[in-house]
């Protein structure tokens, strides 16, 4: 069993109590905020991602939702007509993020919804086969 104060990850001790439950709420903190924007925006993201991620993640919010139309939009390209609402309606937070966190959220992957992972599970069932018994 390893000393009370020592810390796996870095191999090293930390230097009291305190600092031992700081690490902690930090790290279980990092892991509720991930946890969370995986199952709210649908990125596929990590540990590795996370201080990018906190960065960029006022502009994410606004535009997690038009995520395909968003990463391929240039600044001088016209708004199609399906997404006149959308723009109007966070015209500011799209403007945002496009100077902002384009770049960023480009790199991001998404990841099926629960919705989706549901959907494709009914159609890939098999009704099984009715079976007639007679006496």
């Amino acid at each position: 069993m390893p000393p009370y104060l020592y810390n796996c990850k870095t191999k090293g001790f930390y230097a009291n109590e305190a600092e031992k439950l700081s690490a902690r709420r930090f790290k279980d903190n990092m892991k509720q905020k991930l946890r969370y924007w995986r199952s709210a925006y649908g990125y596929d993201i990590n540990e590795t991602d996370y201080e990018k991620f906190n960065n960029h993640s006022s502009n994410i919010k606004h535009v997690f939702d038009i995520h395909n139309w968003f990463i391929n939009y240039e600044s001088k390209q016209s708004i199609p007509e399906d997404m006149h609402q959308i723009f109007f309606e966070r015209q500011c937070y799209i403007l945002r993020a496009l100077v902002y966190s384009q770049d960023y959220i480009r790199t991001l992957k998404k990841i099926k919804s629960p919705e989706e992972n549901i959907l494709n599970q009914e159609q890939e069932i098999i009704e099984p086969e009715k079976y007639i018994i007679e006496f």
